[in-house]
């Protein structure tokens, strides 16, 4: 964790993190569904309910076709009595199509938001709760993310986690960053 990182994170009100907690990591690579999350850089901010924190990782994709680390800024998000479904909310792109088709079999469904063409061609959203997932995707949250395309969220139960995909933002954009993500 250099320097100038350490200031841009207090500047934003979190507190720098030399050893990161083995839970946070854990929870990370469960949300991600990743394996071996490490942090180059690490920052949190808790309240009374949960903790927010701003990391720069390192992590491996759990599945086969990954087979090299990838790297990201992420703002991840715990709280213990938060009620979440699982959901993959990230930018559409060509191999959708083919996630879906693995994916249907297992019980995993994508959410068509027939109300909102714009959200739904730039975003895919992945579940196994559709209802509850449709719930969660208010038209604020939507246009939130169209208006900030390229942002990526997962949630589990208690866990959320905001990125863009192999994305490390330099110290003097991580408030952007925050702004877009939180």
């Amino acid at each position: 964790m250099n320097q100038e990182w350490t200031n841009a994170v207090r500047r934003l009100g979190f507190t720098p993190v030399e050893q990161p907690e083995t839970a946070v990591l854990y929870g990370m690579e469960q949300v991600l569904e990743a394996m071996f999350v490490k942090a180059v850089a690490m920052a949190e901010r808790r309240s009374a309910n949960g903790r927010l924190v701003l990391a720069d990782i390192r992590y491996r994709p759990t599945t086969k076709a990954q087979k090299y680390f990838r790297r990201a800024t992420v703002l991840y998000y715990e709280e213990a009595g938060l009620s979440l479904p699982h959901l993959l909310v990230a930018p559409r792109n060509m191999a959708d199509a083919l996630v879906m088709q693995l994916a249907s079999p297992l019980g995993i469904k994508t959410v068509e938001l027939d109300d909102d063409r714009d959200f739904t061609a730039r975003y895919c959203a992945v579940t196994l709760e559709p209802k509850s997932t449709r719930a969660l995707l208010t038209g604020k949250l939507r246009r939130h993310l169209c208006a900030h395309h390229g942002l990526t969220a997962r949630t589990d139960e208690r866990r959320i986690i905001v990125f863009r995909e192999k994305h490390v933002f330099a110290p003097e954009d991580l408030a952007g960053f925050v702004d877009e993500a939180d």
